[in-house]
């Protein structure tokens, strides 16, 4: 089908939203399978005479969270820092390849649980860090490929990715408590955790095989062909209606990135992907007509040059080298100067969260035996599922209720860093390594405990919501795009930094 013949064709049964919610799901579905199995790494395979006092037991999730974001965090600096203008190689192949390495991970992961590792826990631990380090990498890529695709089509598409990276932590959580209560119908044995365990694993593996045929199948649907084919024809018009395409499609990538924004959940840096895409695919427009004036310019060619211009003072002459360094950084430095509040709220909101999610979080057990949620879901609830819930619904009142304004937003996320971190610190967590509590217990209502839960979850979703909608507000049309991909790095910072600050809380307790 044309561009520009007809109406669009319908998204029929809305399989093409569908697949969208699908691999929204399959973002996060890594993170949240390594760290909801908590009871299984470290009560199972990590505890072993020789690594029952272990650091790397211990501070396991400290560990866990570590690996998994610092592939985020180097992509992420190399996708908002390094804009390369290079064409990319087949999306297709390269989505097939990382998908089937994550295959290949999960699926070693679940055969591991069958593996007596009893002598040799520290080369568990080893493998198991390695696996989560290439799967998040794999899951960057996995990001960038779908939101790119997402771009071509109506905002709500974007929308929908959106959807399914907020229902991921409930999804996951949900499987990991059925898979719990089915195991626990032998007791707790080494028989229960491995079948539930196995089940858990298998889950996400065969999701991973859904995404596939998801993806696939979205390269086939007649909608999803239209609006690629609409992509593909601005490059095959004259100059006056390629300008007109060209600001067609300027103007349908600016719209989904205020969207998206509203919608962005706690969890995961998705944010960056799409502005990143949006942002690539209009400069890569801008190439194509250059191209035709100039002649081809190889790839290699613009890779190098915007490597160079990024580290102008070392790669050119001593006054050459600044004024490439200028006009290169410049841009950067002028968009920050108009939305470093919003950056440094985003900051806080994930480096808050991440301080004490899930690192502390599941290790609180109730006071009172009789509670209405047994000590042994306790975690799995008032943790995981109640987390991802509420951080969910305060992402979705956020694309209603917008307050504060972007003035004062980050008054209130300065507030709950405040009062939250010492708040779990004092409830009532169990360390798991010798010594005891070192902190007092202060917390000591289930139901005063479960509340500051639901209210941390909330305002985690709402929040990050605002101050990534609020961020390419603050500046011009031309700047809006860079500013998103600034805040969006500074989420996957705060998620570092909080990653890196839990293990400082841990040993204060």
């Amino acid at each position: 089908m044309t561009f520009g013949k007809g109406k669009p064709p319908k998204d029929r049964f809305f399989l093409a939203y569908i697949c969208f919610v699908l691999h929204g799901i399959g973002f996060l579905l890594p993170w949240n399978v390594f760290i909801n199995a908590r009871e299984y790494f470290v009560d199972y395979k990590l505890n072993t005479k020789s690594s029952a006092t272990s650091d790397y037991r211990i501070n396991f999730l400290s560990y866990i969270a570590i690996g998994a974001q610092l592939p985020n965090l180097l992509m992420g600096a190399w996708n908002t820092f390094f804009q390369s203008k290079s064409s990319a190689s087949n999306p297709t192949i390269r989505f097939l390849i990382v998908m089937s390495l994550e295959f290949v991970i999960l699926l070693f992961t679940t055969i591991l649980v069958f593996v007596d590792t009893s002598q040799v826990p520290a080369l568990f631990f080893g493998l198991t860090m390695v696996s989560v380090v290439l799967i998040n990498c794999c899951v960057g890529i996995h990001q960038t490929l779908t939101f790119g695709l997402a771009a071509y089509l109506p905002m709500r598409y974007s929308n929908a990715v959106i959807i399914g990276s907020n229902t991921c932590g409930v999804f996951v959580a949900s499987v990991n408590m059925i898979a719990k209560g089915i195991s626990q119908l032998w007791g707790k044995t080494e028989k229960s955790i491995i079948i539930a365990t196995t089940s858990y694993f298998s889950v996400g593996t065969l999701y991973v095989v859904i995404c596939i045929a998801s993806y696939l199948l979205m390269q086939r649907l007649e909608f999803v062909r239209y609006y690629l084919d609409f992509a593909s024809s601005a490059d095959g018009k004259d100059d006056e209606e390629g300008d007109l395409i060209s600001k067609t499609h300027e103007k349908r990538d600016s719209i989904p990135i205020s969207d998206e924004d509203a919608d962005n959940s706690s969890t995961k840096p998705t944010v960056s992907k799409f502005v990143e895409s949006a942002s690539f695919d209009n400069e890569e427009r801008g190439d194509n007509k250059e191209g035709k004036a100039q002649g081809d310019i190889k790839d290699d060619s613009s890779k190098t040059t915007t490597l160079r211009n990024c580290f102008a003072v070392c790669c050119y002459s001593k006054a050459e080298g600044r004024v490439k360094c200028t006009e290169y950084w410049g841009r950067y430095v002028e968009t920050f100067k108009e939305c470093w509040v919003q950056c440094l709220t985003v900051w806080m909101v994930f480096t808050c969260t991440l301080s004490v999610f899930p690192a502390i979080q599941a290790t609180v057990r109730p006071i009172s035996p009789d509670y209405f949620i047994p000590e042994n879901w306790f975690a799995d609830v008032t943790c995981y599922f109640f987390f991802n819930l509420f951080a969910m619904l305060g992402c979705v009142v956020s694309s209603w209720v917008k307050f504060p304004g972007p003035r004062f937003l980050w008054i209130p996320v300065l507030i709950r860093m405040v009062i939250f971190i010492p708040y779990f610190m004092v409830s009532n967590y169990l360390p798991t390594g010798p010594g005891g509590r070192r902190m007092p217990l202060w917390v000591k209502n289930d139901h005063v405990y479960v509340v500051g839960s639901v209210v941390f979850a909330f305002t985690n979703g709402y929040f990050s919501s605002l101050a990534m909608m609020y961020a390419p507000s603050k500046s011009p049309p031309e700047r809006a795009g860079l500013a998103g991909l600034l805040a969006s790095f500074f989420l996957i910072l705060g998620v570092f930094c909080g990653c890196y600050i839990t293990r400082g809380l841990v040993a204060l307790l």
